[in-house]
């Protein structure tokens, strides 16, 4: 095969990934994260019985909590989580996309302020982390039980994984190389 023909199969390629990461990412988002089932140890059936909307129950998504740490008065909080697991992962997923389409994004701000906080994107696995560990060590009988959206987030996070892999092998092939003939640098550093 020419170099003509093999380069829209390589961008697809290279597409690929970045477009299940961004599925799987808004899914991530979408969907809840876990589900809390309070309880209250041997008082639980006589609590469900006189106040059952306080022992419902509850689904809990990434902006759903960013919503609920703003209305209880912890807005640095929200925009802190609000920074780190929703924006700085569409800064990625723009680099990536640059990438695709042959465009080298690594010498522009954009590419530069993504280098810096890929370190930082997706915190929210940590937060999710420190709740379950906070919630399962109540007393009562409290569950917490994972649901899709965490499925989602990790399928999301190895995709980019896999995306960012794939793209530095293609950008060092010169498979990816712009319209202009220059070849992206790839995504490998992030």
């Amino acid at each position: 095969m020419s170099t003509a023909s093999t380069k829209p199969f390589h961008r697809l390629l290279g597409a690929l990934p970045v477009a299940a990461t961004c599925v799987t990412f808004g899914a991530a988002l979408a969907l809840p994260l876990f589900s809390i089932t309070p309880g209250a140890g041997e008082w639980t059936g006589w609590i469900r019985m006189i106040h059952p909307a306080d022992m419902a129950t509850f689904h809990q998504t990434v902006p759903g909590g960013i919503q609920t740490l703003w209305k209880e008065g912890n807005p640095g909080l929200a925009v802190l989580l609000s920074l780190f697991c929703v924006l700085l992962p569409f800064f990625k997923f723009s680099v990536l996309w640059g990438e695709v389409y042959g465009m080298d994004l690594q010498g522009t701000l954009w590419g530069r302020l993504c280098k810096i906080t890929a370190p930082y994107a997706m915190v929210e696995v940590f937060v999710v982390g420190i709740l379950v560990i906070a919630i399962k060590g109540l007393p009562g009988g409290t569950r917490i039980e994972v649901e899709p959206g965490a499925w989602c987030f990790a399928a999301s996070v190895l995709l980019s994984l896999v995306a960012v892999q794939l793209q530095g092998r293609l950008a060092r092939r010169g498979a990816l190389a712009g319209p202009s003939g220059a070849v992206a640098s790839g995504t490998r550093d992030q």
